[in-house]
């Protein structure tokens, strides 16, 4: 007996295509790699696109950038994914969205409402969350420009184009440009006279696809594109319907929609990354707790996939996932997740108490001068930004005052004169380039707050081991190691040499509040010289200021192993001119200051740290009990 089915090969049955619930032969093995080498790479679409760029370019394939968003400046990245693409145009969610871009970056279609002029910054709507947004109209025209050329040289570019769909829900103004957020929830203000909700249907997105391959190949008739689906659900509907059940109805829109335009064109092929991640095969462990953000394992499977219909060996375990880029504690990590996508910020319940809106501006100020005219609080939308700011990196300092901030720096304070603009400058600006702040507390009640967050402070001569033993420590106590004089000691020394000692103290102090502000509240905190180096700089009339003193420990060795370490590590000259009386100095320094002295003359760091973990087992800070 005989059937078409017996010469089907193994990917066309269910119980054959699967081993250990793994897909085989996801991707025809008689068509050729997916990806070929030396392709050109661009990729677009929504946030799970962004997760698979890292794959790609560790696996060896070339990935075009054409816009890099000041790399060589070492500044903070941009968030909400316009550093991960080909060109800085960020997450693109919906099929009419992925057609304007392109007809914006050929000429062919310009957005009327094309700007927000706010009062420190002028922001594009259809990249609305951008850290670093032209600040006048002046600069919006040209950097605008430029970011639509860049863009279009990455389409004409391409050899290999991946498209993942993500939505078919957006936000459109009157004539029918498409929002990647709704006004209002990254930035805007949101006008329902003017900005209206949408839900594609298949038909239209099937019709945007179809007009997106064909003007495409206008520009760039050799461009392979690969179309997948986000296996993403929709984190707010605006439809009326349960989430649960629009999130399935978008993804089966998207999914016939791209089955049918790559049907119908040549050299578009579907990769089925949605049915990887959310098939009857896949593990729970491809969704996070939260059901809805794909896991690392989730990612790693479908490059996996990807990969090897690429051709390309699937990554080691080590390259499963991309590095992690943001501190290791889960409530950080949860508020900065949140930053990740403009279409999660449509989740974000409004704040207890919400500022009252003002009169909605035109779509044009007359002038940024008038846009800049000072309020007694920032607008919403202002708000808004400060509010994101303070969740991707942290909240001002506690003792931070706006006011204050913008009268001790001359150039702010010609600009500026409300606090909620010292605020927003400190997150944008300020505390990237390390600059002071007065404090609205007095010196004490810093010091007691400070010192129930510290677990130890270690100080001494270098070569005593301090900073070896500080890390062991810290590793130990599950702490992190904090070194504030690091960049400014030489100034202490010479301000104190000088006479300067208000001065020096004032900047000992800062330098330790900032280091402080970058730690979680709860992680324990070692320092790496504390007060113990400020007193022995400045006058004894400055000591009462660092009240109460965490505990502390005074790492000392004797001369000849204080030398040995010093060459051991390079330091010849400096360790040539070590003297026997600055070495007895620090051990009468101690003695004085009444701090223990842990002698690690011929000691190893490990059992020098053992010693220090009893000392502090014996004081009762451990187990460690943070700031209770």
């Amino acid at each position: 007996m005989t059937h078409p089915y017996l010469a089907l090969p193994d990917r066309a049955f269910w119980p054959r295509a699967f081993l250990d619930r793994t897909p085989r032969d996801i991707a025809d093995p008689g068509a050729g790699p997916l990806i070929r080498d030396g392709a050109a790479i661009m990729s677009v679409g929504s946030c799970f696109a962004a997760n698979l760029v890292p794959f790609l370019e560790r696996a060896g394939l070339r990935y075009l950038r054409t816009e890099r968003l000041a790399d060589w400046l070492g500044i903070a990245p941009e968030p909400l994914g316009y550093g991960r693409y080909s060109a800085a145009y960020g997450n693109v969610y919906t099929a009419r969205q992925l057609l304007q871009l392109l007809r914006r970056s050929c000429g062919r279609f310009t957005p009327v409402e094309d700007r927000w002029c706010e009062p420190d910054r002028v922001v594009d709507p259809y990249r609305p969350g951008l850290r670093y947004a032209a600040r006048t109209e002046a600069e919006f025209e040209p950097l605008t420009a430029q970011h639509l050329r860049l863009t279009r040289e990455a389409f004409a570019g391409a050899d290999v184009l991946i498209v993942t769909l993500g939505l078919t829900e957006a936000w459109i103004a009157r004539d029918g440009a498409v929002f990647p957020a709704c006004p209002g929830t990254v930035a805007g203000r949101f006008d329902p006279a003017r900005h209206r909700f949408v839900e594609f249907s298949c038909a239209e997105v099937t019709e945007d696809l179809s007009a997106f391959v064909t003007e495409l190949r206008t520009l760039n008739p050799r461009v392979r594109m690969i179309l997948t689906v986000s296996p993403v659900p929709l984190v707010a509907t605006m439809g009326g319907r349960h989430v649960l059940e629009a999130s399935t109805h978008a993804k089966a829109v998207l999914r016939v929609a791209a089955e049918s335009v790559a049907r119908s064109s040549v050299d578009v092929i579907y990769f089925p990354a949605y049915e990887i991640v959310t098939g009857p095969q896949a593990p729970d462990a491809f969704f996070a707790d939260d059901r809805r953000s794909v896991s690392p394992e989730g990612v790693g499977a479908v490059m996996r996939a990807f990969l090897a219909a690429c051709g390309r060996e699937p990554p080691g375990e080590a390259n499963e996932a991309p590095p992690p880029t943001m501190p290791p504690t889960a409530h950080v990590s949860r508020l900065l997740a949140g930053a990740e996508c403009e279409e999660e910020m449509a989740a974000r319940p409004p704040p207890a108490e919400a500022l009252p809106e003002p009169p909605l501006p035109p779509l044009r100020p007359p002038s940024p001068e008038t846009a800049a005219m000072l309020h007694d609080a920032p607008e919403p939308d202002t708000a808004a930004r400060i509010s994101a700011l303070e969740a991707e990196h942290g909240p001002v300092p506690g003792d931070f005052d706006g006011a204050t901030y913008i009268g001790l720096h001359p150039d702010l304070a010609a600009l500026f004169a409300h606090p909620w603009q010292g605020q927003l400058h400190y997150l944008e600006h300020g505390r990237r380039e390390g600059r002071l702040y007065p404090s609205n507390v007095t010196r004490a009640e810093t010091k007691v707050a400070q010192a129930r967050r510290i677990a130890l402070v270690l100080d001494g001569l270098d070569g005593a081991g301090k900073s070896t033993i500080a890390r062991l420590t810290a590793e130990a106590i599950g702490g992190c190691v904090l070194h504030p004089y690091d960049g400014n000691g030489p100034l202490l020394v010479w301000l104190a040499r000088t006479g300067q000692h208000a001065l020096a103290d004032s900047i000992a102090h800062a330098a330790v509040a900032m280091a402080m502000d970058r730690v979680p509240a709860g992680v324990p905190i070692v320092f790496d010289r504390h007060w113990f180096t400020a007193s022995q700089l400045l006058s004894s009339l400055y000591r009462p200021g660092w009240e109460p003193r965490p505990f502390t420990l005074l790492c000392w060795a004797d001369r000849e192993t204080t030398v040995a370490r010093m060459i051991a590590r390079g330091e010849d000259r400096d360790a040539l001119e070590m003297t026997q009386d600055r070495v007895e100095t620090y051990r009468r320094l101690a003695a004085e200051l009444d701090v223990p002295l842990l002698d690690t003359s011929r000691t190893s760091p490990e059992e020098a740290t053992e010693r220090v973990l009893a000392l502090m087992t014996e004081r009762g800070l451990l187990p460690w009990r943070g700031a209770a």
